[in-house]
């Protein structure tokens, strides 16, 4: 897309919104892969020129296609070429397509680009299916879809000390934003990103089961980072966790002791999975 814009001489840019238009229609089951923030950050490394960002409520949602087409994206932006995904629908109903835009070309000048669905075993690449990895727990398939690691951001914010009373001190994080999607309940191995450094560490999703039999525990879910080999005062701090492996569900042991060993048995594993990530600098994937 930067190319065909280098090549017309005008900028490259994308239309988005916000809220998400996922948050809007599906208010109870959200399911939000990437915030805006992320979004906006991603399309920055894309060299894009500008994002071009509307406001979705139910007001949007119920425009016409060809209002919304006309209204809202030819006569303010005026494009020269309007790129789209081969599925893609806008408009009350989701009734426009790739034929309105054909209808007015002529009109506004513009050419059509209409992107071919991509697919990776078989299988076409799409939130939905990236979705279900990740409600499944199989966040490396997940990170094969999106093309590097599933990410969440968090605020470092106290905790019970119950980790720390285990001989594994955790950080407890809290979403930025509630509606983010975040992996099935487990054990996982990940990379935390704290300013410019990027650090291994063992993530657990759930509800502690054994420690709350033990009458410890809120009950309510919880996100809970031990950075290996790690320890600083984070509190309040911005996490950024990047997902590569689950290691295990979440699971209720006989005792606290046995417990103990499996968070151990956890962070060796750990070790070897982030090991063979070759962990770099910049927390890519070799």
């Amino acid at each position: 897309m930067t190319r065909s814009a280098r090549e017309r001489g005008c900028p490259a840019g994308t239309v988005t919104f916000d809220p998400s238009p996922q948050v809007v229609i599906h208010r109870e089951f959200p399911y939000i892969l990437t915030t805006l923030d992320e979004k906006l950050e991603r399309l920055a490394e894309f060299g894009l020129g500008f994002v071009y960002l509307l406001r979705f409520d139910e007001t949007l949602r119920a425009t016409p296609a060809e209002v919304f087409l006309e209204q809202m994206i030819l006569k303010p932006l005026r494009p020269s070429l309007l790129v789209e995904g081969y599925d893609h629908r806008f408009g009350s109903d989701r009734q426009g397509d790739a034929r309105l835009l054909e209808t007015l070309r002529a009109k506004y000048r513009f050419d059509v680009k209409v992107l071919p669905e991509f697919q990776y075993h078989g299988a076409a690449v799409n939130s939905t299916r990236i979705r279900e990895r990740l409600v499944l727990g199989a966040v490396r398939q997940a990170c094969v879809l999106l093309g590097g690691p599933y990410r969440i951001r968090g605020r470092v914010v106290p905790g019970q000390g119950i980790g720390r009373g285990l001989g594994f001190p955790t950080v407890n994080l809290e979403l930025r934003a509630k509606e983010k999607l975040i992996p099935a309940p487990g054990v996982y191995a990940m990379k935390v990103r704290m300013d410019e450094r990027v650090l291994p560490g063992v993530m657990n999703i759930g509800f502690r089961p054994t420690i709350s039999s033990e009458g410890q525990g809120s009950g309510a879910q919880s996100l809970e980072v031990h950075i290996l080999d790690f320890n600083e005062q984070v509190y309040d701090r911005l996490l950024v966790v990047e997902f590569i492996e689950r290691l295990r569900p979440e699971t209720k042991f006989a005792s606290v002791e046995e417990l103990k060993r499996q968070i151990g048995a956890d962070i060796s594993l750990a070790r070897l999975i982030l090991a063979d990530s070759k962990m770099s600098a910049d927390g890519g994937q070799g």
